[in-house]
């Protein structure tokens, strides 16, 4: 038995189930399976980008009614800003609708749109560890999906990597959730990597 067999675990009823609704959405199509299946461990490290184009994560069927301009930006940049405690009214909510979310976000300037989530997405390798217990919403896209109405994106760790989801606009969202703002450059003579 090589060490590729002693290392093998099966899947996990949810994993398979997960793979299939990844598929029936349209973000894994038959040469992302293949490239996965020829070498799992590129795609299971958490610290390498995902090698795939992440506007393939994107549905198909994924109108995109409104977005604002995508943002120039560094993934080191990132700041994670929470839905709640900004102030004494908002520290004791314990959830929140998507109307009431955006417009806090816009007033938060931390309103990143759909172009934004597939960059960071895109560049997850940067993403920062701490940020996994968190999803992030991205409030700057009014999207809506025919047979689902409207939707909002957001990403999400699962297991070891960061995916691109879509819930209806019509959730609460709950106090786990950030919105992403870009810190501002100061201007310094140090040189950031």
């Amino acid at each position: 038995m090589d060490a590729r067999e002693q290392r093998q675990v099966d899947p996990t009823l949810g994993q398979i189930s997960e793979l299939f609704e990844q598929i029936k959405a349209k973000r894994i199509n038959q040469e992302n399976l293949q490239a996965f299946l020829r070498n799992p461990d590129l795609y299971l490290k958490s610290d390498v980008p995902v090698p795939i184009n992440a506007a393939n994560l994107v549905p198909g069927d994924l109108e995109v009614i409104q977005e604002v301009e995508p943002s120039k930006f560094e993934i080191w940049r990132l700041e994670a800003v929470p839905f709640f405690g900004q102030d004494k009214d908002t520290n004791a909510e314990e959830e929140i609708t998507t109307e009431v979310l955006r417009q806090r976000a816009i007033k938060l300037k931390a309103n990143l749109g759909l172009a934004d989530a597939q960059y960071i997405l895109g560049h997850q390798a940067g993403i920062p560890n701490e940020f996994r217990k968190h999803y992030f919403v991205f409030l700057g896209a009014h999207l809506r999906v025919p047979e689902n109405g409207l939707v909002v994106a957001f990403l999400y760790w699962h297991h070891s990597r960061w995916f691109l989801g879509f819930r209806p606009a019509g959730d609460s969202w709950t106090r786990n959730g950030r919105l992403l703002r870009i810190k501002p450059v100061k201007s310094t003579n140090k040189v950031r990597p």
